[in-house]
């Protein structure tokens, strides 16, 4: 079962969202469950991917990339769609929350000089991997 943050919205054989919470109303709505709905397909890869270069470093602290990866990518997605149908100015739920300048802010040297290069098309899922894993922060 993959979880997103505190449990509040989750997929395992379905994707169960909370329809009450402040946070997943409007357009945030169709943000966490273009997220939840993408445990199901791109995340194993991305995961994989990042859990093979952690290894392959000898890393073996137990890290969040994948998933501030998966935030981040949703999140620009859903912004940049919205924006192109009329309703600019969407701010992306891990934005909206802090999260990148809190608890994710270790990961974002590597998501802003590797990730976008892959979102770009220029850099390929496993060199994104590799190249992520060496710019984090020693632990």
């Amino acid at each position: 079962r993959q979880m997103c943050i505190r449990d509040s919205a989750y997929t395992d054989e379905q994707t169960v969202m909370p329809s009450a919470r402040a946070d997943y109303q409007g357009f945030a709505s169709l943000e966490m469950l273009y997220h939840e709905a993408s445990h199901t397909t791109v995340t194993g890869p991305l995961e994989e991917a990042i859990s093979a270069r952690m290894k392959a470093a000898g890393r073996n602290d137990d890290s969040d990339l994948w998933h501030v990866v998966q935030f981040y990518t949703v999140g620009a997605v859903t912004r940049d769609v919205l924006a192109r149908h009329g309703e600019p100015g969407y701010v992306p739920y891990a934005d909206k929350r802090g999260l990148y300048t809190s608890y994710w802010a270790p990961f974002m040297r590597a998501v802003n000089s590797v990730w976008l290069g892959h979102m770009a098309g220029k850099v390929d899922l496993q060199e994104a991997a590799k190249e992520m894993v060496e710019t984090l922060p020693a632990r």
